[in-house]
């Protein structure tokens, strides 16, 4: 199906999801299609957002919410190029390794 946008999932009466609710792009018409089984993949940041729209009365904070951590420290992938910089050893720091080349460096002991 194309041009469909989810708006959340359908649960049934034991909070179960059921299906989705979806916005068709072209009409704007708001859709529910019924399934056994739904299954969301949708990236992390999307995922979230469609988890945290599917209230009901089983879930009042969205499906899979009953933490309140839903949503949040997401890590999401980014595809890019990639960023070098230095960062100069702190004044009176012991020097550390800040890759496994340079592993061989003593640190000198602590007291």
């Amino acid at each position: 199906m194309t041009d469909a946008l989810v708006r959340s999932v359908l649960v049934d009466e034991n909070g179960m999801a059921r299906g989705v609710a979806y916005i068709d792009r072209e009409t704007r018409r708001e859709v529910e299609v019924y399934a056994k089984v739904a299954a969301l993949a949708a990236s992390c940041v999307e995922t979230a957002h469609i988890m945290l729209n599917s209230k009901s009365s089983h879930r009042p904070t969205g499906i899979a919410n009953s933490s309140g951590q839903l949503g949040l420290n997401l890590c999401d992938q980014r595809y890019g190029s990639l960023g070098y910089g230095y960062l100069p050893q702190p004044p009176g720091q012991p020097p550390a390794p800040d890759n496994i080349a340079n592993s061989a460096i003593r640190r000198p002991s602590v007291r």
